[in-house]
């Protein structure tokens, strides 16, 4: 029997990555022609010449896990891919951050909850990966630095990953925190080498794949820094390696008293830790992957305990109790319903975030549509994804949906609606934060960083979640108990405007740690 036109393709494909398996170019090839096949199309292990001509060690190995992980959901892939990279020499930073970088993203769109997100960055040995990467440039951090008692949090060195656009949640974060730190009387300047943008991520992977945050734009970034702090920015053309260089010799010269991580995970944090106090709080409720005297914590059950939540791969960290996360939205279009084509009388449910379209599963989005075809007086409206409709929703009528891109008037939408909406995801955390602002029910699963922010009134499981949805439909007066609820909730915990003195005492708290294991005089 002749091959079908795509199994051709599919073993041509084959048949090059065999003979090339370092070529990053053949297992994007491999990869897209594989995908391309019907199940009817395939041989019994279409894939066993790999294993046979390649196997899993070397560049050509990582490759090779890096393809399997890409096309069926199994960890062992990522495992087998973390331990490769960690073999491979010369050690190259790039690609040890290509890696981590792609499975802390794909993590994000893929998992459903937290517990599920953690497993995923174990099987990717984050920790080791940023251990190893740091490693290659420690000596740069050693020889710009010079050690010497610290007093007082009087200079902060506000450090980050990455500064994106305006709707990037982390670069909001951090400038909400610069603020509150100029507040307080202190000095501030913002620094950040802009790792996820490396020259060729997809390149190293091998799979296509990358995780794409959009850089900011510089004259719109001026004007949301604080009067007085000044932010220093790697240049994208660099590569990693050179961008750290000069982030040691940047931060050097600035000589903070306190240096301030605002990320997830960082392999110059390792460097920085060794030369000055570090506070650290995470983008995510789990704590962040880099060594820090003081980790800022929701949690309030771990406040004043010393936490190794990575294991023995990072030293203990003091927990800071300091749920404050996000500002309000302010009201800034005074746009209607009426302007959206959205009917004055509908139950109007929102759910806002720029990964929506991987993060609206397919499970998901067929129970919300079905419940919307019985409920017509249902109205959903997507923030923050392209101009077309979500998969699921085929089937509901034009007027019940609205999807609408990145905007910056959140808090007017938000005055616009009665539902917020949270799809089974890890992160929305910050979207969440906000609908509590704006006083509305926020419907969410507790396994999330959403769940952590609403607290007791986020559900346990997905009955509960369709249970609570239709309440909330036949009860006004439950919507409006919950959501004064919850504005209550976000004004006492997590209003960042109210976080100055949380985090100073955070920073004399690093201060105290630093000089003591330093074997420095306590300050003054």
């Amino acid at each position: 029997m002749q091959p079908s036109p795509n199994a051709l393709l599919f073993h041509d494909a084959l048949e090059r990555t065999i003979c090339n398996p370092t070529s990053s170019a053949e297992w994007e090839m491999l990869r897209a022609r594989y995908l391309m096949l019907e199940p009817a199309e395939m041989p019994q292990d279409p894939l066993q010449p790999l294993a046979a001509a390649i196997g899993f060690s070397g560049i050509a190995g990582f490759f090779h896990a890096n393809f399997l992980s890409a096309i069926a959901a199994d960890l062992t892939h990522i495992e087998a891919a973390a331990r490769i990279a960690l073999e491979i020499r010369p050690v190259d930073a790039e690609r040890l951050m290509a890696f981590a970088t792609h499975e802390w993203g794909r993590g994000l769109v893929e998992t459903q909850s937290r517990s599920d997100f953690l497993r995923r960055l174990a099987a990717a040995r984050i920790p080791a990966l940023m251990a190893l990467a740091a490693s290659t440039v420690e000596a740069a951090f050693a020889a710009a630095f010079t050690h010497r008692v610290v007093e007082a949090p009087r200079r902060i060195a506000l450090v980050t990953p990455m500064i994106g656009d305006a709707g990037h949640t982390p670069t909001a974060l951090t400038l909400s925190l610069a603020h509150q730190l100029r507040a307080t009387g202190v000095e501030a300047k913002l620094f950040a080498p802009q790792d996820p943008q490396m020259l060729r991520m997809a390149a190293y992977m091998g799979n296509g794949q990358s995780v794409v945050i959009n850089p900011p734009d510089i004259p719109a970034l001026a004007k949301r820094l604080p009067e007085g702090v000044d932010a220093m920015l790697s240049q994208a053309s660099y590569s990693l390696p050179l961008r750290w260089r000069g982030l040691a010799s940047d931060i050097a010269a600035y000589d903070p008293d306190v240096i301030f991580f605002v990320g997830f995970f960082a392999p110059w944090m390792a460097p920085l830790f060794a030369h000055r106090p570090v506070v650290a709080m995470s983008l995510h409720s789990s704590p962040p992957i880099v060594p820090a005297d003081v980790i800022l914590s929701a949690d309030e059950t771990l406040a004043g305990r010393q936490l190794q939540a990575w294991g023995d791969a990072l030293p203990p960290s003091l927990v800071h109790f300091h749920p404050f996360r996000i500002a309000a939205k302010p009201l800034i279009s005074g746009v209607s319903r009426a302007q959206l084509g959205i009917a004055e009388e509908a139950i109007l449910m929102i759910v806002v975030g720029f990964r929506l379209k991987d993060e609206m599963s397919a499970a998901w989005s067929r129970q919300l549509a079905g419940l919307m075809l019985r409920r017509p007086e249902m109205t959903l409206m997507a923030v923050g994804v392209a101009d077309e409709n979500p998969p699921g929703f085929a089937a509901v009528p034009s007027h019940q949906l609205r999807v609408l891109g990145p905007r910056e008037d959140i808090g007017d939408l938000l005055a616009l609606s009665d539902i917020y909406i949270n799809p089974p995801r890890t992160g929305g955390g910050f979207s969440v934060a906000e609908a509590m602002a704006a006083g509305l029910p926020v419907l969410c699963l507790a396994d999330g960083d959403g769940g952590d922010k609403v607290g007791p009134l986020a559900v346990a499981g997905m009955a509960e979640y369709w249970a609570r949805l239709e309440a909330y439909l036949d009860d006004p007066q439950q919507r409006r108990r919950d959501g004064a609820s919850l504005r209550g909730r976000f004004t006492e915990r997590l209003d960042i405007s109210r976080s100055g003195p949380s985090l100073l005492r955070a920073c004399h708290s690093a201060i105290a740690l630093f000089n003591a294991r330093r074997g420095l005089p306590a300050a003054s």
